[in-house]
């Protein structure tokens, strides 16, 4: 689970070790300080404590294929899946 102040995000596409550093390296630059990758998910905040802007991480993300989960239901699977690989 996050820690306090942090959100989880779920994510689509993220399969090798790769993908945790790029995904890492990308929402870094978006301005979010991530408290923790794995294949799926990402713990982050923002450094100024600000709310975090959903469109900023989805283009930061999007240029690698990758995109937001948004749909509880789309997060399940994700899960499932990320538990498969």
């Amino acid at each position: 689970p996050p820690a306090a102040g942090a959100v989880r995000l779920s994510i689509r596409n993220m399969v090798c070790p790769r993908c945790l550093r790029v995904v890492q390296r990308e929402l870094e630059k978006a301005g979010l300080v991530v408290e923790g990758v794995a294949l799926g998910a990402a713990n982050v905040r923002m450094a100024d404590g600000s709310h975090l802007q959903g469109p900023v991480v989805q283009e930061a993300l999007q240029a690698y294929g990758f995109a937001l989960v948004e749909d509880p239901r789309d997060q399940l699977v994700e899960q499932v899946k990320a538990l498969v690989v």
